[in-house]
C-alpha cells in the first residue's frame, strides 16, 4: 500500500469521525451519554461522517469553490433535518421552542429550516471538511476513495437516512412536503455545480492580528445561535429572513476580501505571530 493511499484512508477516517464530533458532541447537540450509544454513534457517524465524505468527493470531482461546498452543505441540512428527522415540519420537535409557532406556515418551521440548513452547511460539512483538509494539506486537492468506495458510502448513507426516517422519529409531512424538498435539492444542486470556482470578489486585503478573525468568528456564532430564540420575539419572521440573508452577504463579502495563500491563513493565524507558526507554514509548501 503506497504512502499516499494510506494518507487518503486516513483522511477519509479522519473526517467520518471528526464530522460527527464538530456538529453533534462540541456543538452540545448531544450529550456524551447519547452521543457514544452504541446505535446512536453508529447512525451518526454514517448521518455526519459519510456525509461529509460524499459531499467532499463531489467537490472536487466538479473541481469547484469554497461556494460550491457550502451549498452541497446546504443539500446535507435538508436531507438530514427535511427528509431524515424532519424537523422542518414537525410542529413538536424537541429542540424547536417558539420556533414551532414562530413562522410556520404551510406545515413548515421556516426560520428553523433556513438556520439548521445554513448549521449543516457550516458546522456538519464545511468546517470538519476544511480541517482535515488543512491536516492533510497535501492530498487536499486530491479524491480521497474510489468510484465503488462512493457508491458504497452512498447506499450505506442512504440506508441510514430511510432507517432515521420511518424508525427514529414518527412524524411524517406530506407528500408534497417531500416534492418540495426534493425540488430544493435539485435547485441547489445545480447552482453548486454552476457556480464558478472563482470567488465572486478580488482578493485585495492582507491579513489582520489573529484578534480580529477570533472577534468575526466568535460574533457570526453567537449572533447565529442567539438570534433563534431572541429575535422572534422582536421582529416579524420576514424581516428576520432578511437580516439573516444580508448578515451571511456582508460575512462572505468580508472573508473573500481576504487573500488565503496557505494553510495557516486559513485557520486564522498570521504568519508572525509565532516560530511555531512559521515552522508550519513552511511545512505546509514543501
Amino acid at each position: 500500500m503506497g504512502e499516499f493511499l494510506k494518507k487518503k484512508i486516513i483522511a477519509v477516517i479522519f473526517l467520518i469521525f471528526l464530522a460527527p464530533i464538530t456538529a453533534e458532541l462540541l456543538s452540545g447537540s448531544t450529550p456524551p451519554s447519547e452521543f457514544f450509544n452504541p446505535l446512536g454513534f453508529i447512525v451518526l457517524i454514517i448521518l455526519y461522517g459519510f456525509g461529509a465524505v460524499l459531499v467532499r468527493e463531489i467537490n472536487i470531482a466538479w473541481g469547484k469553490n469554497f461556494i460550491s461546498l457550502i451549498l452541497l452543505g446546504a443539500i446535507y441540512g435538508i436531507i438530514e433535518e427535511g427528509f431524515m428527522v424532519k424537523s422542518f415540519f414537525d410542529p413538536n420537535w424537541m429542540d424547536l421552542g417558539i420556533l414551532g409557532v414562530y413562522s410556520r406556515f404551510w406545515g413548515v418551521n421556516w426560520i428553523w429550516s433556513l438556520k439548521l440548513t445554513i448549521y449543516h452547511a457550516i458546522y456538519s460539512i464545511v468546517i470538519p471538511i476544511q480541517i482535515t483538509e488543512l491536516i492533510f494539506y497535501k492530498i487536499r486537492k486530491e479524491s480521497w476513495i474510489r468510484i465503488f468506495s462512493i457508491k458504497l458510502i452512498a447506499i450505506i448513507f442512504l440506508l441510514d437516512i430511510i432507517f432515521g426516517n420511518l424508525v427514529l422519529t414518527k412524524y411524517q409531512p406530506t407528500f408534497l412536503h417531500y416534492i418540495f424538498l426534493t425540488i430544493i435539492v435539485f435547485i441547489i444542486g445545480y447552482l453548486a455545480y454552476k457556480v464558478s470556482k472563482y470567488n465572486f470578489f478580488k482578493p485585495t486585503l492582507k491579513f489582520k492580528n489573529i484578534a480580529y478573525y477570533f472577534i468575526l468568528g466568535f460574533g457570526w456564532s453567537s449572533y447565529f445561535l442567539l438570534s433563534m430564540w431572541i429575535m422572534p420575539h422582536l421582529v416579524p419572521p420576514i424581516l428576520m429572513v432578511v437580516i439573516e440573508i444580508i448578515v451571511l452577504y456582508f460575512m462572505y463579502r468580508i472573508l473573500s476580501n481576504y487573500e488565503w495563500l496557505n494553510p495557516m491563513e486559513k485557520l486564522a493565524f498570521n504568519q508572525r505571530n509565532s516560530g511555531f507558526s512559521n515552522h508550519l507554514s513552511t511545512t505546509s509548501r514543501t
